[in-house]
């Protein structure tokens, strides 16, 4: 054994002291590593603490994932971005929160970007909720371990993306602002007098070239440009408000018009900003103009309407979808009575006559429904109750539902129109009656020729027959019935007012009180008869008989018209003064009332008549009864226009009906008739001969009959010219009874040819029609009498009984 070759004082040999040392130092030397190892692992912990809790407060998301997209870790920001929990998160892969990539793509992009600097781009993300949002994502690849890993920095850039699609709207709605053609963008360099910017929109707007018109004294043009109306007005205003600025800017808004290229104007809303410089000098103008001249034309139009709206001579009004009035004019007022404040919210229809708002509300719903312009006629009742007629024109809008109406007052118009048509259907009642008239008045005349020969044979035959002869009752039939088929014809002649009248001062009152004893016993027991007679009456000239034969007929309808039931008949007599409109309504309808009128009005509350009945009633043979009993009212009317008189009627439905029958008033005294001689005293012995000329053979042939039973000696004629030759050849005729109508030759003229031949020739005219209506053709030529068809042998020998009485005590 090898032994140190050296030992220290005590024994112990150098060698092992080293040892010693060395081990000593040693430990030492690795106490000290394990310190700096112990720091460096502590240093290591609190950084790796501190990146822990970096990346744990973080706003982004932090996600460390694997070569196939699995999610190897992340921080809380993910979890609370996607809403998932951790645990759920390293269960999932890339693919589940990320629509757009799949694993190949993944593992392709993560082969590709090995050892490469850190790409960012933009993806989609999904939530737990299915919810997307837009994403940044920075991502680095890098080796751990043996394998390639991903760390994806991941940022939420939902807000960057709104806030670009703002940014990116507004540069859309700057752009559309320079080059909309109706807003002008501007910068006036004031100093320089010129523009430094105008928009695309100022040569769309005037005309103007934008490059020519800045590189003039763009100002001064501006100027000479402005309507002369507006200069001084908007260079007073922008002063003004230059001098009472306050703040570093001042905002003006003008209104103005500006000349075009083509010499025509365009308003313009101007809404600019003063700019002054550091000194406190004006800069510039900056702003923009908008076109403004369709809206003023719009003002313009609309300030018209009010004006024309609250001007208007017709009724404008606006109308909500309810129908009731938002505004009406002043005319609408002035028409309707109600002021606007009455008129305002009341549905339109409160206001229209009842009788016309079904047909109204039918015509609204019509026009509502079409859309079209509706144009009616209808009734307003006024504040006052009076009517108005308005002619309606109104549209119905569609989008709001309210209706715009003008209407015009046409109550004039209607009037005159109802005047004009009164007087029309006057017109052609008169007509009407005119034309029933001279029918009737024909008949009536045709009919007295056959019953001339039909009552004068009969009453021959009774004057010749034996009062024994069983045929005597069949003669007295037949004259019987004759005479009733006279009495017609005598009606028909009176309703053409040409019946006979024996015309004389009458006193109404008197006649009335006459016939109170035969009314009592001719209308109803349960009818009370009540008579107002007026004292004083002036006399009428009438045929005492006719008017008899009125108020009977007007009596015996009244009592008709009660029925079975209790009622009143008034008779009323009176006078009036008629200035040519009083009354209306009345028959004929052609007669104009003009003077002093005495009436006689026949009242009662019977059951009345309708409009329709009372236009009737004056045509020949119309009853309301079963059966007519004659001309009935044509009668009376054809009596009333025979005397130049007129009837009034008022009548309604269940409240009884007014007859006034109003006849000229006369200045005479009424008649007072004196016993005169009778026909008989001037009958004599004396026979003669007589010319009788008709073109009736059957009628000559009774008349030249009754003159034989009478004792003359009869000459016959045909027409008027065989009565001539006739009297030519047999120049000692006595008289001669003349037939009034006769073709060839009629009675007048007849008359005219005979006193020419013979002045003193007695001529007595013989006629269908009456005396009073034959006489008036014969005043001043000596007529020697008249003798009504169809005539007896008594009513003959009566006529020649007067005329030889005449001649007698002449």
């Amino acid at each position: 054994m090898h032994t140190l070759p050296w030992k220290d004082c005590s024994g112990i040999t150098i060698a092992a002291l080293m040892v010693v040392l060395a081990l000593a130092a040693l430990l030492i030397a690795m106490l000290c590593k394990m310190r700096r190892l112990k720091a460096a692992f502590a240093s290591l912990a609190e950084g790796e603490r501190r990146f822990h809790t970096l990346v744990e407060q973080a706003g982004d998301g932090f996600e460390l994932l694997g070569p196939d997209g699995q999610i190897l870790d992340m921080n809380s920001a993910t979890c609370d971005c996607l809403g998932y929990a951790r645990d759920e998160l390293l269960k999932m892969n890339i693919t589940d929160i990320d629509p757009i990539i799949t694993k190949e793509a993944f593992s392709a992009r993560l082969a590709e970007a090995i050892d490469k600097p850190p790409t960012t781009f933009e993806s989609i993300h999904k939530r737990k909720d299915g919810t997307t949002f837009p994403v940044e994502i920075n991502a680095s690849v890098f080796r751990l371990g043996d394998v390639n890993v991903s760390l994806a920095l991941t940022r939420d850039i939902s807000q960057r993306r709104r806030q670009l699609e703002e940014l990116d709207y507004t540069n859309q709605c700057f752009t559309q602002a320079l080059n909309s053609r109706h807003h002008v963008l501007y910068r006036l360099n004031v100093k320089e007098g010129r523009y430094d910017y105008l928009s695309p929109a100022f040569e769309q707007m005037t005309g103007y070239a934008v490059d020519e018109f800045k590189k003039n004294r763009s100002l001064d043009l501006f100027r000479e440009y402005l309507h002369p109306d507006d200069r001084l007005r908007i260079f007073a205003a922008i002063d003004e408000a230059l001098l009472k600025r306050d703040t570093a800017t001042v905002n003006l808004d003008l209104e103005y018009r500006l000349m075009k290229a083509d010499g025509a104007y365009c308003w313009l809303r101007d809404s600019t900003t003063a700019c002054f410089d550091e000194q406190g000098d004006l800069e510039c103008f900056f702003g923009s103009a908008h076109d403004i001249t369709e809206s003023k034309l719009a003002e313009k139009e609309r300030e018209q309407f009010y004006t024309l709206f609250m001007t208007a001579d017709d009724l404008m009004c606006i109308a909500d979808p309810m129908g009731a009035i938002l505004r009406a004019n002043p005319s609408c007022s002035e028409i309707l009575g109600y002021s606007g404040e009455e008129l305002v919210a009341r549905p339109f229809i409160d206001f229209v006559h009842p009788d016309d708002k079904e047909r109204t509300i039918e015509e609204m719903t019509q026009q509502v429904r079409s859309g079209r312009t509706m144009s009616f006629e209808n009734r307003y009742v006024r504040k006052d109750g009076s009517l108005r007629w308005l002619s309606w024109s109104a549209v119905h809008n569609q989008k709001d539902g309210t209706t715009y109406a003008t209407a015009r007052n046409i109550t004039e118009r209607k009037q005159a129109e109802e005047e004009r048509n009164h007087l029309q259907q006057q017109l052609l009642h008169t007509q009407k009656l005119e034309s029933l008239g001279v029918l009737a008045g024909g008949i009536a005349h045709d009919f007295n020729n056959i019953l001339t020969s039909i009552i004068g044979n009969a009453d021959l035959a009774l004057i010749h027959l034996d009062p024994a002869s069983p045929a005597m009752i069949n003669l007295k039939r037949i004259e019987k019935a004759a005479t009733r088929a006279a009495d017609l014809a005598k009606q028909m002649l009176a309703y053409s007012g040409k019946g006979r009248f024996v015309v004389e001062a009458t006193d109404i009152n008197l006649l009335v009180e006459e016939l109170k004893h035969i009314l009592q016993v001719s209308i109803s027991k349960k009818a009370v008869m009540n008579y107002n007679l007026a004292r004083s009456l002036p006399a009428v000239d009438a045929d005492a008989t006719q008017i008899r034969q009125v108020v009977m007929n007007l009596v015996i309808n009244a009592s008709e018209a009660l029925g079975e039931k209790d009622g009143v008949i008034n008779i009323t007599t009176g006078s009036v003064q008629c200035d040519g409109n009083y009354p209306q309504e009345t028959w004929p309808t052609d007669t104009v009332l003009q003077g002093p009128y005495v009436f006689v009005e026949v009242a009662d509350t019977g059951c009345g008549m309708s409009p329709e009945t009372v236009s009737k009633i004056f045509d020949p043979f119309f009853t309301t009864k079963f059966t007519g009993r004659g001309l009935g009212m044509a009668a009376v009317l054809g009596i009333v226009r025979g005397h130049k008189g007129t009837i009034k009627v008022g009548s309604e439905s269940g409240k009884g009906s007014v007859f006034t029958v109003l006849l000229p008033a006369s200045d005479k005294a009424p008649n007072v008739t004196l016993p005169s001689p009778s026909a008989e005293d001037g009958w004599c012995k004396k026979k003669g001969k007589v010319l009788v000329v008709d073109d009736e053979d059957e009628v000559r042939n009774i008349g030249c009959e009754m003159l034989e039973s009478l004792g003359f000696t009869p000459l016959s004629a045909a027409n008027g010219r065989e009565a001539l030759e006739v009297f030519r050849n047999a120049p000692d005729i006595d008289f001669a009874i003349l037939d009034l109508t006769m073709p060839q030759m009629d009675g007048e003229q007849c008359f005219r040819e005979l006193r020419q031949l013979d002045p003193e020739l007695q001529i007595v005219m013989a006629s269908g029609y009456s005396e009073y209506e034959v006489a008036p053709k014969f005043i001043g030529m000596g007529l020697a009498g008249f003798v009504e068809k169809p005539f007896k042998l008594a009513t003959l020998k009566k006529a020649i009984g007067e005329l030889l009485l005449k001649n007698h005590q002449a």
